[in-house]
């Protein structure tokens, strides 16, 4: 019993051993049927991943209430994901870390100047992540989170990249129309109160980045390698999962968050769980 209560320590880490989960799911054998039992234990050895429909809805809501199954969750997908991107021999390296795991890929960028990486992210797995409203839950209430999926795509679309240059010149066209008061800029974009030097700086960014848009015309190796790691993970992972894009929702807190200026080179689509968050961060180049 003292181990077992180690094992649940709230100041422990949710990430388990192996070892540590055969112990834990042991004190259930008693209290469950074979069939959980079994899967379980499943979910342990990573034979499949726990997003996967293999058991009834009714029957996950119910196990959702026991440690265990948060334990052999959160095992069973920050392993899962290490295990497929090696089985696939997929171009990445995984940064393992305490929490998260982060996968990404390094880049080479070669020039007669420089020589610098490029980080391609690809997949992250945040086990400690909560929702904005984690204050608001009472210490004594059972944790029963998984945390949060974060997996990257880059896509290519030119129609995405022309609204993206009609967008700017349309915030350009305002910002050099001196008619139009501050006030009026502020209720329209929602950007909050500009002085004349900062509207300047803006104008001075919004310039800059119409001219590298407008004068890309074809992808570099290095977005084209982006392009297709960063594809060829996503339909792995997300296939694993049993999940489709029909699965995924726009995310509005994305969408309505004003610290970010909108682009629309930039969507995120989610989709939630009970207890955990998967996100899918599209970039469109």
């Amino acid at each position: 019993m003292k181990e077992l209560n180690k094992l649940l320590d709230k100041e422990k880490s949710p990430l388990l051993s192996k070892e540590e989960l055969k112990l834990l799911l042991e004190s259930y054998k008693e209290l469950l049927s074979k069939e959980i039992i079994e899967y379980l234990n499943s979910l342990i050895e990573i034979e499949f991943s726990v997003i996967k429909d293999y058991i009834s809805l009714n029957n996950r809501e119910i196990l959702t209430e026991l440690s265990i199954y948060r334990y052999a969750s959160i095992y069973n997908i920050y392993n899962r994901s290490i295990k497929l991107i090696k089985e696939n021999n997929l171009p990445l390296e995984i940064n393992r870390f305490d929490n998260p795991i982060d996968v990404t890929k390094n880049s080479l960028n070669l020039s007669f100047v420089t020589r610098s990486k490029k980080r391609i992210n690809a997949f992250e797995y945040d086990y400690n992540y909560y929702s904005p409203y984690k204050n608001k839950i009472p210490e004594y209430y059972y944790n029963r989170n998984l945390g949060r999926i974060t997996i990257y795509q880059t896509l290519e679309s030119k129609a995405r990249k022309e609204e993206e240059i009609n967008l700017i010149l349309e915030k350009l066209e305002k910002l050099y129309d001196k008619d139009i008061p501050i006030r009026t800029l502020i209720e329209e974009e929602l950007i909050g109160y500009n002085t004349p030097f900062e509207n300047k700086v803006k104008i001075g960014l919004l310039e800059k980045r119409f001219t590298e848009l407008d004068s890309k015309k074809d992808l570099t190796e290095e977005e084209k390698d982006e392009i297709k790691v960063t594809n060829y993970a996503s339909e792995i992972i997300l296939d694993d999962m049993g999940l489709k894009e029909e699965d995924f929702t726009t995310d509005k807190e994305d969408l309505f968050n004003l610290s970010k200026e909108f682009t629309n080179l930039e969507e995120t689509k989610v989709k939630k769980f009970t207890n955990l968050e998967i996100k899918r961060k599209i970039k469109y180049i």
